[in-house]
């Protein structure tokens, strides 16, 4: 078996150890598919995760089961990382080109507002969505956040 092939193996075998019932769905955006994995509450609140770099959606495995029975969630692959996400559309070029893709993915997946979590790198991306787009965002909680409050 491949290394490709190995790490989907564990990155599928974490998300039937989550402690909810998990569905991960394919999201179309101008730089390609964004895997992402829905769970919780259909009439909740949605939260929107972002994981640090390279992790993945399964990284969340500790907070889905706080999360789910009250909120609906949204935990993504990032776009140009590892998982599931395929990027295969248009370059990643900078923080104005993630901000598009948050955006893009925001429109597909019907969330005209959410409250927006994210680790490390997530982090940095949902603060700079959130200088973006605040109107879109309730809440907005940053993990340990990187390259965000440098002069």
């Amino acid at each position: 078996m491949g290394d490709e092939a190995v790490f989907f193996e564990a990155y599928d075998a974490v998300l039937r150890q989550w402690p909810v019932e998990v569905r991960g769905v394919d999201v179309p955006s101008p730089h390609g598919s964004t895997r992402v994995q829905i769970c919780g509450r259909e009439d909740g609140p949605p939260v929107v995760l972002l994981p640090g770099g390279g992790a993945t959606s399964a990284a969340w495995f500790a907070t889905i089961g706080e999360l789910a029975p009250a909120h609906r969630v949204y935990a993504v692959d990032l776009i140009g990382d590892i998982g599931r996400s395929v990027h295969d559309g248009v370059p990643l070029r900078g923080a104005g080109d993630l901000v598009a893709w948050l955006d893009a993915l925001f429109d597909e997946l019907g969330l005209d507002r959410a409250h927006l979590c994210g680790h490390s790198y997530g982090a940095r991306i949902a603060l700079n969505y959130a200088l973006h787009a605040p109107r879109r965002l309730g809440r907005l909680v940053l993990l340990d956040p990187v390259n965000c409050f440098a002069a």
